[in-house]
């Protein structure tokens, strides 16, 4: 008794880019397991990656596209030029920066249930130290003000 074993199929890097191949692989393997296609993946009788019936896109698919680093960042959509059928979508109004008292108190807040006692009065002590009027605290929130006026995206 002799058993068939499926090779993979593997198309030729120099007619499919290396995403298109994965992807090819990836359709042909849940096709053939959902008993569409007579002929399993990579069988003889298909001598290329075409004739599986399976149109193949001339870009790889989304999942196996690289990313740049620009494309990671946040976008202003307002600055971007509408191309032929691409909508432009209004600016969305800037957020405020919180009050220094506001952020200092959410800190203090969320250090309490994470910090012994003893070094949470230190962090308390640092805290009141950096928000006291005409301090460091004051100094930074000023530039964080002028920096929010003067930038549209902080990312």
């Amino acid at each position: 008794m002799r058993v068939a074993t499926m090779a993979s199929p593997q198309p030729s890097p120099s007619k499919l880019s290396k995403y298109t191949a994965m992807g090819h692989r990836y359709l042909s393997r849940w096709v053939s397991w959902s008993g569409t296609i007579s002929t399993p993946p990579g069988s003889p009788s298909r001598s290329s990656p075409n004739e599986s019936g399976i149109p193949l896109s001339p870009q790889p698919p989304r999942a196996f596209q690289p990313r740049s680093r620009a494309s990671s960042k946040v976008s202003n959509m307002s600055e971007v030029q509408a191309a032929a059928g691409h909508v432009e979508y209004p600016l969305v109004p800037k957020l405020p920066v919180p009050p220094l008292g506001h952020t200092l108190g959410w800190y203090l807040t969320h250090l309490k249930p994470v910090l012994p006692q003893d070094e949470y009065r230190v962090v308390v002590g640092i805290v009141d130290e950096f928000g006291k009027p005409g301090g460091i605290g004051e100094k930074i929130q000023g530039e964080l003000i002028k920096r929010q006026d003067a930038m549209d995206n902080w990312g």
